[in-house]
């Protein structure tokens, strides 16, 4: 087993440690945590920790993989393989579990956090940070109900209770079904599943938990499973004192899910309304009129979600395989056609490639998931997408209104539909949607860095800087939160600091991204042209009509180059690839008073 580093020569630091604590400093952490008593009994488990911490410190997280730690730290031979054997991603899950119980316990007051993220093995190293002020929330019981007040509710993972752990993306999925059922009741808004997700294997008193998602009400529960019977525990709790509510048992066959989800969601919802001050209740919308659900169809659907919520390309692409798989069982599955669609929207965003090939995909699946059952909101905003693409701004605004008036507790949807404000200009309008995805997922870095973004194009870049800060704090892996923290800097002259933050999203960023073309652009303006040409020439190279000219004509602003700029850019719009910024993003200041830019306005309907 390597050994901890005693001293911090050799090794990267960058940004990928948090501020005042270098890597010696970390390495004496972990061994304050591996002599705990929490971590006393776990021998696998601390030489789990032990081993991915050493390596990230030597800069070789990206490579901890499933196969590498099962040989390495489990002395599994050569032949290991990992789809057979579960046993990295079990102590994966024990060694999660065991440092949230030690900085709930013994190192509470440790100044420094060790958090294995959920799907991912390499650590991610954190100050402990003081909850967000919240505004003060008052005792279900003494809540008084009025029509435009919204009374927010997290629904927190259920355990999973199964002699078999890999049951897990059940529970996980019969959490997203109930917080979805949830968000179609009047009067409620849900935190988004990102956040929710953070206390997962957690035993966290439910008051800290309505403290830190600034909730009223937690539901929580477990979900056992034996050969085709269900039993599930539910149980609602009042957030503000701690008070258990409702509790209930459900003992049904497997084929009684949805009956199940539905008698939970209505209610926990009768529970809500009665304790509202004069009992008025809260009007759940229709439920949705899908067909009756096999086992197995709603099992791929549920197996899609657990990818969906991994949030990477590998997990998008999974998932797209378990929702097509429902679909074909189940022709009338309207959540999974709309689920498909959502997939299909965000490949494209992550990947260096043009929606062009996705969008009759996103418009079949939404209109098939509308024509199944009209109310399904997040069809309606993916039927954006394809409006936009065509550049046709009024409808697509249309489309997430009706979405987000079906769904308002959707956090994807305000996300999306404050990009497209800010693409239309109206960035005070974006600013407002992008604040109230924080308040619906208020601990997920996905949501701060849509705050940051919109702060950027704002021009207030010292605030921008700080959002960005405060995702990485969360999730120091995250390449867009890289990115976005290097373009403010750069915008605010640190050229230094701002190449070093898009380097690393560069290095983490798996596969060929957007991200290289923002580090061109910074090394063109930071004076750094031999690096940037480098680029733009492989760039060239690469160029086929399935490349985004976009990426290019970036580099040709960085170098001045106006008239390569704007060649690249109208091809950019040839190929409906023009990322929806040319209005607010800074990017395009040394080109607007060009009587050119009001040509691209003009051409994408933006004049």
């Amino acid at each position: 087993m390597p050994r901890l580093p005693r001293s911090s020569k050799a090794i990267p630091t960058g940004n990928e440690f948090p501020e005042a604590y270098s890597p010696e400093s970390i390495g004496h952490q972990v061994e304050k945590i591996l002599a705990s008593r929490t971590f006393r009994s776990a021998a696998g488990q601390r030489d789990f920790l032990r081993y991915t911490v050493t390596e990230k410190l030597h800069g070789r997280g990206h490579l901890l993989k499933e196969y590498s730690i099962g040989v390495a730290v489990f002395r599994k031979k050569e032949s290991f393989d990992p789809r057979l054997d579960s046993i990295v991603r079990t102590e994966a899950r024990k060694l999660r579990v065991r440092l949230a119980k030690y900085f709930e316990s013994e190192g509470k007051d440790d100044p420094l956090r060790i958090q294995l993220p959920l799907g991912k093995y390499t650590p991610v190293f954190s100050r402990a940070l003081e909850a967000p002020p919240t505004a003060a929330l008052t005792p279900l019981s003494n809540v008084v109900f009025r029509d435009r007040q919204a009374l927010r509710i997290a629904i927190l993972p259920f355990v999973n209770r199964s002699a078999l752990k890999q049951d897990e993306f059940f529970s996980d999925g019969l959490t997203d079904e109930l917080s979805h059922a949830f968000t179609r009741i009047r009067g409620l808004e849900v935190v988004a599943r990102t956040s929710a997700f953070q206390f997962k294997g957690q035993l966290t008193d439910v008051r800290e938990v309505g403290r830190r998602l600034n909730v009223h009400a937690v539901v929580e529960g477990s979900v056992r499973r034996t050969g085709n019977r269900l039993r599930i525990l539910a149980q609602l709790d009042d957030a503000v004192n701690g008070h258990t509510v409702w509790s209930e048992t459900y003992d049904r066959k497997r084929s009684n899910l949805f009956e199940v989800q539905r008698e939970i969601s209505t209610t926990i919802t009768g529970e809500l309304g009665a304790r509202f001050r004069g009992g008025k209740a809260i009007n759940a919308r229709p439920p949705l009129r899908n067909a009756v659900i096999a086992p197995r169809t709603y099992e791929a659907y549920l197996q899609g979600c657990s990818f969906w919520n991994r949030h990477t390309i590998e997990g998008f692409e999974a998932a797209i395989g378990c929702f097509e798989k429902a679909v074909a069982k189940e022709p009338l599955y309207a959540r999974a056609y709309a689920s498909l669609a959502y997939c299909y929207v965000m490949l494209p965003m992550l990947k260096a490639i043009l929606p062009s090939g996705f969008i009759p995909k996103i418009h079949a699946a939404a209109s098939r998931a509308l024509e199944v059952e009209s109310s399904v909101g997040e069809a309606h905003i993916a039927l954006a997408l394809p409006l936009i693409h065509d550049y046709k701004w009024r409808a697509a605004d249309e489309k997430f209104r009706k979405g987000l008036e079906l769904c308002p507790s959707d956090a994807v949807g305000h996300a999306w539909y404050g990009t497209y404000l800010l693409s239309m200009g109206r960035a005070d309008e974006g600013l407002r949607e992008h604040r109230k995805v924080l308040e619906l997922d208020p601990v997920a870095p996905p949501a701060i860095n849509c705050l940051a973004q919109t702060l950027y194009y704002l021009r207030r870049h010292d605030e921008a800087a700080e959002q960005f800060r405060k995702a990485l704090n969360l999730d120091p892996s995250f390449p867009r939160a890289h990115a976005g923290l290097g373009l403010a800097c750069l915008q605010k002259g640190s050229f230094v600091r701002a190449l070093a933050e898009l380097e690393l999203a560069q290095k983490l960023t798996p596969e060929l991204g957007r991200v290289k073309s923002d580090l061109a652009y910074a090394y063109a303006v930071s004076g750094h042209r031999d690096k940037a040409e480098e680029i733009l020439n492989e760039f060239l190279r690469r160029f086929t009509p399935s490349f985004p000219a976009l990426m290019i004509a970036e580099i040709y602003i960085g170098l001045g180059d106006k008239d390569r700029a704007f060649e690249w850019l109208n091809r950019a719009i040839d190929q409906k690839d023009l990322a929806v910024f040319l209005k607010c993003d800074p990017m395009y200041d040394p080109l607007r008073s060009d009587p050119r830019f009001a040509a691209l306005l003009k051409r994408t309907n933006l004049a």
